[in-house]
């Protein structure tokens, strides 16, 4: 009689192989989905921007002048009223997001469209903010010289 069918090690391995492969699929279905983190993108052409604190650390590196201190220190006080602001508007807003997904996460099921929506002006505070600092830093540079600009340029990533 003639077998039909060989059951050797190769088909062992490769049926315990399928088992192992079929298991974790099913473990990786069964996890709750991964939320990643996403940047707000900013305006074409902006990057990140330090505070303005950063140019008065290093007065002494950048050579400044007491002109140019004053008018950064002017700018830097003009910023924390500004900054102070928008964090408590940000913080309320955060505050808000967060019990609404309390209350949603109490009632079940949200889909991540509803989340986004909610947290769209969350991040709307988030991106004008990084956009006021921005200027801010901005109009701090163009009280520099071009060589002290070169240098807190330098500083920024540090």
């Amino acid at each position: 009689m003639r077998r039909r069918f060989a059951f050797g090690p190769g088909i062992s391995i490769a049926l315990l192989l399928a088992l192992w492969l079929g298991y974790q699929r099913y473990q990786e279905s069964r996890q709750p989905p991964r939320v990643e983190r996403y940047i707000v993108s900013q305006r074409p052409g902006e990057g990140t921007a330090p505070e303005l604190s950063l140019l008065l650390e290093h007065r002494s590196d950048l050579a400044l002048t007491d002109r140019q201190a004053k008018d950064i220190e002017r700018l830097y006080r003009e910023w924390r009223k500004v900054s102070a602001l928008k964090r408590r508007r940000a913080e309320a807003e955060g505050e808000r997001f967060r019990q609404w997904m309390e209350k949603a996460g109490q009632q079940g099921k949200v889909s991540l469209s509803d989340i986004q929506a909610q947290g769209q002006r969350l991040s709307q505070f988030s991106a004008e903010t990084a956009h006021q600092r921005y200027l801010y830093w901005r109009s701090g540079l163009s009280l520099l010289t071009s060589q002290q600009r070169k240098k807190a340029e330098g500083m920024k990533g540090k």
